[in-house]
């Protein structure tokens, strides 16, 4: 069922910004809680005395988690409702968060960090879903905008905000979370009528052959483990966790790990034949054959794996390589931040005129040859090649986040949005826990700086591929 609030036609004539508050207090915090432990890892390992492998799971713990019950969050989305499965992530994510801040060892802390993946794979696709309903037209495109400056925002602030609270107490960045998601909260159950309060929905389909109709006589009812498609779950999560696992033995070790090496195959081997032969596949086959959502996932995926992983790398950097605190760190990331919110705004006065691909080519196109010229010379951040690939870095990662959701939603129907979604924030974040883990192989032990350069011509090389999914996905566009 879906949650629809009686003034929702008030889009179509005005702008209710306020129906936006709770969706995007919800993304900035999922943003912000996968970047904001980055700076503040140093401190957290000396406090904690967390080994280098652990500190890894800090970070990459939340994102594996996350992805890997996404899917999952967004049928859940789907059957049971986005104002529920709203509150209950809000509750689960805020509680998890209060165990991190009270952690006082590296079990507890990796708990809270789990915790906070499983409840931000349940609070994602109710955001998308919330915003399709309120939203339509040109009102939700820029709704999209509006919250995807939110989320990109998010993001970046977590890695500012990490530093001037870290220099407070650590376990502020924990803290941080409870007033805006009590907020979140109140607002959601203020502006979204619960799925028993709806208007009657009768006949809308709700999927292939089926209508509300349907659904309310109980003709497609099942338990609800069916719609947690547990075993696809399972199998995924394993398979990109033992994949990092993989990646982080060798980067600790310089030597493949045999155990680890041959547990990823069979683990990956086992999930794509879960998801060929399976009757009930935790992506359904419905969805795989839309060529924007497949657009839209792998564009995910690349966006992940070139910018997105550009904090985490430029946080290493500055802290381990050249020796700067945590706040100066943070400081150092504001021009970035506005950046990638003045790209967000290109894409919101753009996309009336531009398809969302040609969009995308324009945004992987400057953050790959931003990414080359940071490459060029890091060490000093008042160069012109610098000062260049932070430029175009912020506004290509801009771009690219509204417009990788606008071009894999734009074909999919609503009952299914929360697991369209889901698929590309999947995708996004088993990128970034890769990515990371390939970061760490590349640097080593004792990286020098050749060995960043090489991490950051890595990051550019993801930002092209994206490039030629996105030319692929507009010539595609075009020819049909």
């Amino acid at each position: 069922m879906t949650d629809i609030h009686p003034d929702s036609m008030r889009a179509r004539t005005g702008f209710p910004y306020r129906a936006l508050l709770a969706p995007g207090i919800a993304q900035a915090l999922i943003a912000l809680d996968y970047a904001i432990v980055y700076v503040a890892l140093p401190t957290l390992a000396q406090r904690l005395h967390l080994s280098a492998s652990e500190m890894q799971w800090v970070v990459s713990l939340y994102g594996l988690t996350f992805a890997a019950l996404l899917l999952s969050g967004g049928a859940l989305c789907d059957r049971l409702g986005a104002r529920r499965m709203f509150i209950a992530g809000m509750a689960l994510f805020l509680f998890a968060s209060l165990l991190g801040g009270l952690a006082q060892s590296g079990v507890l802390l990796l708990a809270a960090r789990g915790g906070q993946g499983i409840a931000a794979a349940l609070l994602q696709p109710t955001v998308l879903a919330l915003m399709a309903q309120r939203f339509s037209g040109e009102s939700h495109r820029r709704a999209l905008a509006i919250w995807s400056a939110i989320g990109a925002s998010g993001l970046v602030a977590g890695v500012i905000l990490g530093g001037a609270l870290t220099a407070l107490s650590w376990r502020a960045i924990f803290f941080i979370n409870l007033p805006p998601g009590l907020l979140a909260l109140w607002l959601v159950r203020r502006h979204f009528l619960a799925a028993g309060k709806q208007p009657s929905l009768s006949g809308l389909k709700m999927g292939p052959g089926v209508t509300s109709s349907s659904h309310s006589a109980g003709k497609i009812h099942r338990p609800i483990f069916r719609f947690l498609h547990g075993s696809g779950a399972i199998i995924g999560c394993a398979a990109a966790g033992t994949l990092v696992w993989a990646l982080m033995r060798y980067a600790e070790s310089g030597a493949a790990d045999f155990l680890a090496n041959r547990l990823a195959a069979a683990t990956i081997l086992l999930f794509i034949l879960h998801e060929r032969y399976a009757p009930q596949p935790l992506l359904p086959r419905s969805l795989r054959i839309l060529p924007g959502l497949q657009t839209g996932w792998l564009s995910s995926a690349c966006y992940m794996a070139s910018v997105g992983s550009q904090f985490f790398a430029m946080t290493l950097l500055w802290q381990q390589s050249q020796h700067l605190d945590a706040v100066t760190t943070g400081l150092l990331f504001t021009p970035l931040a506005l950046l990638i919110v003045l790209g967000n705004a290109f894409y919101s006065r753009l996309s009336t005129r531009f398809a969302g691909s040609c969009l995308l080519i324009v945004g992987f196109a400057a953050a790959g040859l931003g990414l080359w010229l940071l490459s060029v010379n890091l060490t000093d951040p008042l160069s012109p090649s610098f000062i260049s690939g932070i430029v175009l870095s912020g506004l290509g990662h801009g771009l690219i986040y509204p417009a990788m959701f606008a071009v894999g939603l734009a074909a999919v129907s609503e009952p299914q949005q929360g697991r369209a979604s889901a698929l590309i924030v999947t995708s996004q974040y088993i990128a970034g826990a890769i990515a990371l883990a390939v970061i760490a192989v590349l640097l080593g032990t004792q990286p020098e700086i050749a060995a960043w350069q090489e991490v950051f011509r890595v990051l550019s090389g993801a930002a092209l591929v994206g490039m030629l999914i996105a030319i692929c996905a507009d010539r595609s566009a075009e020819s049909s």
